[in-house]
């Protein structure tokens, strides 16, 4: 794979416009415009599976070696993230480090966020992809970049967010499990961008989601955790990814069959449980 592809972005927009008549006077009705739905377009099909996701607002998509970022550049944040977690990574932790830095496959016109806007507020440079899922040190440090953390509570991130994360390695290891992870945040307001927002208009969202997919046992589960949360337990947390696709606003897998779709989506249940 080519890291250095200049990522694309293909639009797809429609509106319908209706008029009518009545009492004898001619009026006309515009009905507003339908969401607009963006498909990415992608050179690592790799990171994604059942195709590449669509959704209700505009993202830059950045392909790494071990994950794919769909980046909004607005809130300055990761919109979500799609990555493989190999039993191999599992095994093989490697000792963290907190050296951040702007993504060098951004476009260097793209505001990334910086140190000074989680300086002092309270929040911690929560990532989407772990440092944790990669098993080797060079893409383990392509982790930590702007564009892929988003402001986590310091409670949050440190407690059931790191909880979630240590439970897909564990489950990796014990049942010698690849598992492919989407992982992503949502806004108070849905794709409203008028959250709270820390240092220069970084976006601070309520919750992140993570979907799990592990295709050799066809078992799938998602979970969705709002950052005011005080509880650690993580089946209280678990939602069927038609719920999740309908408040991120994103089509995770949209080349599911409708059969595929009723056995995946519709379900609550969680991974773990």
């Amino acid at each position: 794979m080519n890291n250095n592809n200049t990522p694309l972005l293909i639009a797809s927009f429609w509106c319908s416009v209706i008029a009518g008549c009545g009492g004898g006077t001619e009026t006309t009705e515009t009905k507003p415009p339908e969401k607009t739905s963006f498909t990415l377009d992608i050179t690592c099909d790799h990171h994604v599976l059942w195709g590449a996701p669509t959704l209700s607002e505009e993202v830059i998509p950045v392909c790494h070696n071990d994950y794919l970022i769909a980046y909004d550049v607005n809130a300055k944040i990761p919109r979500f993230t799609s990555h493989e977690v190999t039993v191999n990574e599992a095994l093989n932790y490697v000792d963290r480090e907190n050296n951040f830095s702007a993504d060098p496959l951004l476009p260097s016109t793209v505001v990334q966020a910086t140190s000074s806007d989680y300086s002092y507020t309270g929040y911690d440079r929560g990532h989407m992809v772990p440092w944790g899922d990669t098993g080797i040190l060079q893409d383990a440090l392509d982790t930590n970049v702007y564009s892929n953390v988003a402001p986590m509570l310091a409670a949050f991130n440190r407690g059931v967010w790191l909880k979630l994360e240590n439970e897909i390695r564990a489950h990796s290891r014990d049942f010698g499990a690849d598992l492919y992870v989407i992982t992503g945040a949502i806004s108070d307001a849905g794709i409203d961008k008028t959250d709270t927002v820390i240092g220069d208009n970084v976006e601070v969202p309520k919750g992140f989601y993570k979907i799990i997919i592990d295709r050799d046992s066809d078992k799938v589960g998602a979970y969705f955790i709002e950052q005011s949360t005080e509880s650690n337990e993580l089946s209280t947390f678990s939602i069927s990814i038609d719920e999740l696709e309908s408040q991120s606003g994103i089509n995770f897998m949209p080349l599911l069959s409708p059969e595929q779709e009723a056995r995946y989506e519709t379900s609550a249940a969680g991974f773990f449980e």
